[in-house]
């Protein structure tokens, strides 16, 4: 998922040096898409998915914050 993230930006990079009209402008974006082509090179190839979350959001409020508090929780 990193890798991928690092080569579309690569790819961005390219066609906006493609689409300058000055010299400098595509020397900065194609040193940019030079840069993100190490990082991409660089980068864990693995996909991290994202854990499922419930789909009931009242679900996720009862598990998150308990309804009743254990009475010592807040001493005064």
């Amino acid at each position: 998922m990193e890798q991928a993230y690092w080569l579309e930006r690569e790819r961005d990079a390219i066609a906006n040096a493609r689409a300058a009209t000055f010299v400098d402008v595509q020397r900065i974006h194609y040193g940019l898409a030079h840069r993100y082509s190490i990082e991409a090179a660089n980068a864990p190839k693995g996909v991290r998915r994202r854990p499922k979350l419930k789909r009931n959001l009242s679900e996720q409020l009862t598990t998150a914050f308990p309804a009743k508090l254990p009475p010592d929780s807040f001493p005064l």
